[in-house]
């Protein structure tokens, strides 16, 4: 027999649009809505403690663009941008959840085309904490060289350095767990 809806736990609409514009120049996006049901959360109740309790449907619903272009003969830019929003909030489902995230690299190859070397920024809206409070947006700056066919069956070395202006943050944590329910 088909399942009940009851134990309908996750469900999910995507819709992806491509489209190659130029031999140079490529366009993505991406829009999706989602629904997350019987959810059992952890609620501080005081003195340090939690409790497990039964949520209500968490939906949330977000769209996604990218671009990728070769701006100059052999330098390559990939932006992206993710915009997302959650639609029904029981109580700290939106902890660590970024409303905005965007990634822009420039990628370019060195010593012919041995390998590569690369420098990216990535940014993530600021998200809220467990106890309800908000830490500040994250700008990343990573630094990256990595090989090209220099190993043996498509095995590649890279060397990066990562968060090069050294930005001090913090990714809230949330005690969230999946527990199915029998109705």
């Amino acid at each position: 027999p088909a399942p009940s809806t009851a134990w309908k736990l996750l469900e999910t609409w995507e819709g992806v649009y491509e489209r190659q514009l130029s031999k140079r120049f490529s366009l993505f996006g991406n829009a999706y809505h989602y629904d997350l049901n019987r959810w059992i959360i952890a609620v501080p109740v005081g003195n340090g403690l939690q409790q497990f309790q039964n949520t209500s449907q968490i939906s949330a619903a977000g769209l996604e663009a990218e671009a990728t272009a070769e701006i100059a003969p052999r330098l390559r830019a990939d932006a992206s941008l993710t915009v997302q929003t959650l639609l029904d909030r029981p109580y700290n489902s939106g902890v660590n959840s970024p409303a905005r995230i965007g990634k822009f690299l420039l990628d370019a190859p060195v010593f012919g085309d041995r390998s590569s070397a690369s420098a990216s920024l990535q940014y993530v809206s600021s998200r809220r904490t467990l106890a309800g409070q908000w830490v500040r947006p994250v700008y990343l700056v990573n630094l990256t060289l990595a090989s090209r066919g220099l190993l043996p069956a498509g095995f590649e070395l890279q060397f990066a350095i990562r968060n090069v202006l050294n930005w001090h943050y913090s990714d809230p944590a949330e005690t969230l767990e999946m527990i199915h329910t029998v109705p």
